[in-house]
């Protein structure tokens, strides 16, 4: 999990971590355009648990999960998160605020990341800093990145294309009548 101000250097993150997985040779599925091969994640596959063996990245996750509102739907993705370890899936997302992810899927994350952008300019920083907490160890990392050395990862991902993981109103409603008939 993911978490930081707009403009911290997120799904910088989030598609480096991903990167990083597909060069292990994982399959990448993701909610954004990424630059590296990859297969747009569809929410209806995740609830089936029809995805296993690969790398999930959810850019701004909570609109799926939000923490203020509690349904099947957000029930069943927690099942999913946490059936994650076993279906060898590596699922990330990121968010404004982590308080804003439904605590079911939070608190099952095993290491958590806050992003902070570092200059004199809030929206343009200089310098991106990650701090890494690792749930199990409870061990603390740090590291900083210059903007300019992290062109690589900026280059891996298109910022303003994020796929609608329930698309079209028709899967919508197969959707709802689904978790409605469970």
């Amino acid at each position: 999990m993911i978490s930081g101000l707009t403009g911290s250097g997120k799904t910088v993150m989030m598609t480096r971590l991903l990167w990083l997985a597909y060069r292990k040779g994982m399959t990448i599925r993701a909610n954004y355009k990424l630059y590296f091969p990859f297969k747009p994640i569809s929410m209806t596959e995740m609830l089936k648990f029809k995805i296993d063996n690969c790398a999930i990245g959810l850019d701004e996750g909570y609109r799926y999960v939000d923490s203020h509102h509690h349904s099947r739907l957000t029930t069943l993705l927690s099942y999913f998160v946490n059936q994650s370890r076993k279906r060898k899936v590596h699922f990330i997302t990121n968010s404004q605020r982590a308080i804003n992810v439904h605590p079911q899927i939070r608190d099952l994350a095993h290491i958590r990341i806050f992003c902070e952008g570092l200059g004199p300019n809030p929206d343009r920083p200089t310098h991106l800093r990650y701090t890494f907490f690792e749930r199990a160890s409870g061990r603390i990392s740090q590291v900083t990145y210059a903007t300019a050395k992290l062109q690589r990862a900026f280059a891996l991902y298109e910022p303003d294309e994020v796929y609608d993981i329930i698309s079209g109103l028709k899967e919508q409603r197969k959707l709802k009548q689904w978790v409605r008939s469970l």
